[in-house]
């Protein structure tokens, strides 16, 4: 139901590793992905089978419906466990001229050596200019993890183009002043305010 969900796994040859897979899950729920979901009539899965990535389950259908979740948008790419590893490979193999990368932050330590060493620009999404703003707005206490982040990335390297961007809204708006202190010292290329166009 929409308050508590089952996920099922049957899959013999491959052995599950609860603690890893509800790391990747939990880390989904804090990166505050765009979750969306929809009714459709369950005979839309008879048409489209390949809507049912189970082999043997098929999803529970009420009064011939059935609930499909959706995660999308807006999503944070070092997520991905293998995008440094993606990142090192366009850059050893001259893919692209340079290696660009929008990241909410929270995770460049996992991944701050290939990214250091193969972007030549990364620009972070903040949320506001001190804890509590960023904590009301973002809706995680991730504030102090990401100028620590972006700390670690410069030490690694002085190559990438670092800037910020923070999303002016009433809630942060009031902050802005107390993050220029400490940007000064991360030694970052730029600061960007954008306004916010979506809310009153």
């Amino acid at each position: 139901g929409y308050e508590k969900s089952r996920l099922d796994f049957n899959d013999p040859d491959k052995q599950i590793n609860k603690e890893e897979l509800e790391e990747k899950i939990n880390l989904l729920v804090e990166d505050n992905h765009n979750v969306t979901s929809e009714v459709i009539e369950s005979s839309i899965l008879e048409e489209k089978p390949e809507l049912v990535r189970t082999m043997s389950v098929k999803p529970p259908q009420v009064d011939g419906k059935i609930r499909l979740i959706r995660i999308c948008g807006q999503g944070e790419p070092l997520i991905n466990k293998r995008l440094g590893a993606y990142v090192k490979y366009l850059h050893e193999s001259n893919v692209a001229e340079k290696i660009e990368l929008i990241t909410n932050g929270s995770l460049i330590s996992k991944r701050v050596k290939p990214l250091a060493e193969a972007l030549k620009w990364i620009r972070v999404s903040m949320a506001g200019g001190d804890r509590s703003s960023y904590h009301a707005v973002q809706g995680l206490d991730h504030f102090d993890r990401v100028l620590h982040n972006i700390s670690l990335l410069r030490e690694e390297s002085s190559t990438p183009n670092i800037g910020i961007r923070i999303l002016v809204t009433k809630q942060n708006i009031d902050s802005l002043l107390n993050i220029s202190g400490r940007l000064d010292k991360l030694d970052i290329n730029y600061l960007q305010l954008a306004p916010d166009q979506y809310t009153n």
